[in-house]
């Protein structure tokens, strides 16, 4: 549920968040909030987007993942850059066609920020794990595969948050017979 600008103000003054001369003549104070509870909402809305991208390239949700891109969006992976969504489309539906084995994105330090244009940035790490699918050896302990950092940039359209653009950065690939 989206909390509208008034309502965060109304909770705000009777909170005592803002000082009543605020209240009563419409200050800065009331406007900085407005503005803080706007981009704390653009922040988490693009979070989400962070995390259904996981989900969905997880679950092979294709069709989901690719609306989390904007129209023009652009995705480079290993120095590839892939523009358009139906680009960016076809290179997850041929990675889903290559996938024999089951992916787990783990991501963390998840860091959005708008800065005072109004443009929305953001980065996170991710572990990947790939772990055997059925009827692998499920009981073999599983390192990680890939380390990566994500660097993006969104565009909120209506209440959504879409990627605009993401690059992901490799820290560190496993190597196949590689155990460490």
């Amino acid at each position: 549920m989206k909390l509208s600008a008034i309502y965060l103000f109304l909770v705000a003054a009777a909170c005592g968040v803002l000082s009543p001369s605020a209240v009563s003549n419409g200050s800065s104070e009331a406007l900085v909030l407005s503005s803080n509870s706007a981009n704390l909402f653009t922040e988490s809305a693009c979070k989400k987007a962070g995390i259904n991208y996981a989900r969905h390239a997880d679950q092979n949700n294709i069709d989901e993942l690719a609306l989390l891109f904007s129209e023009d969006a652009e995705f480079v992976l290993a120095g590839r850059s892939f523009k358009g969504r139906k680009a960016i489309k076809s290179l997850f539906l041929m990675l889903q066609k290559r996938k024999d084995h089951i992916s787990r994105h783990l991501v963390s330090n998840y860091f959005v920020q708008v800065d005072e244009s109004g443009n929305i940035s953001g980065s996170s790490y991710i572990t990947l794990y790939r772990l055997p699918k059925k009827g692998g050896n499920a009981a073999a302990p599983v390192l990680p595969d890939v380390f990566a950092e994500y660097d993006d940039d969104y565009q909120m359209s209506d209440d959504r948050c879409l990627i605009k653009r993401r690059e992901i950065n490799l820290v560190y690939v496993r190597q196949k017979d590689n155990k460490s």
